[in-house]
């Protein structure tokens, strides 16, 4: 009689079959987790524009739309990082996954739009694209899709 020793073909694919449901299911799972951690660095970046901006205000008549250090900024960055004053992409540790914009400062407000890079994987976080804060008087209001 003869002793077989090791796996039939059979078994492995049976094996390679489980794998493969296994990543099909974990992967997209881990996707969105992922995708949920950087909308939150996001909301974080939010909360710290939005006390930037306060800072400012308590010493010059209206916001900014600045991220860099010059004297009418809010000093997130320097002035080399930002590609245009009121638009920074990469910026706060985010990876270029978002564009943050300010926009329509006044002396009793602005409006702070963070925007999910064309192409990134970050477009792909269904509903939650794009969050705009708009800030007026001492009112904060938040519209994002379905974040």
């Amino acid at each position: 009689m003869k002793n077989n020793k090791g796996f039939t073909l059979m078994e492995l694919m049976v094996v390679v079959a489980i794998i493969g449901v296994l990543a099909a299911i974990a992967i997209p799972a881990f996707q969105n987790y992922v995708r949920k951690s950087r909308r939150s660095d996001f909301k974080a970046v939010v909360a710290k524009i939005i006390q930037a901006q306060e800072k400012f205000r308590a010493t010059n008549s209206t916001y900014s739309n600045d991220f860099s250090s010059s004297s009418a900024g809010l000093s997130l960055l320097s002035t080399t990082t930002a590609t245009t004053a009121a638009t920074a992409t990469d910026s706060f540790g985010g990876g270029g996954y978002y564009t943050v914009v300010i926009g329509s400062n006044t002396a009793t407000g602005y409006v702070i739009t963070v925007a999910a890079v064309s192409g990134k994987s970050q477009a792909n976080d269904t509903g939650c694209t794009s969050i705009t804060t708009t800030v007026s008087g001492a009112n904060i209001s938040q519209v994002a899709s379905t974040c």
